[in-house]
């Protein structure tokens, strides 16, 4: 039984790979003792990408949301996806 609210909808997933939430925009730096935090650019590169290759830009509703840490990231990305 497919449910009909999804049935025709694509999901992809983005690995936790940035420990800064999804929010930074740093380079490595002694400020940052460095580290280099990026997430925020990683988000932004995702969603060109699947507007540039994938069609997003002609989706009706987009689903955006993580969990633990990807989930506070989404939060803070969410100007970035909805703009």
């Amino acid at each position: 039984n497919k449910s009909p609210h999804f049935a025709k909808s694509n999901r992809i997933s983005v690995g936790y790979c940035s420990s800064d939430s999804w929010s930074g925009t740093r380079d490595n730096s002694s400020e940052t003792f460095g580290w280099k935090f990026q997430g925020h650019h990683i988000v932004q590169a995702v969603i060109k990408d699947l507007i540039q290759n994938y069609g997003m830009a002609e989706a009706d509703e987009v689903v955006f949301g993580g969990c633990s840490a990807g989930g506070r990231g989404s939060i803070y990305n969410l100007d970035t996806v909805c703009g």
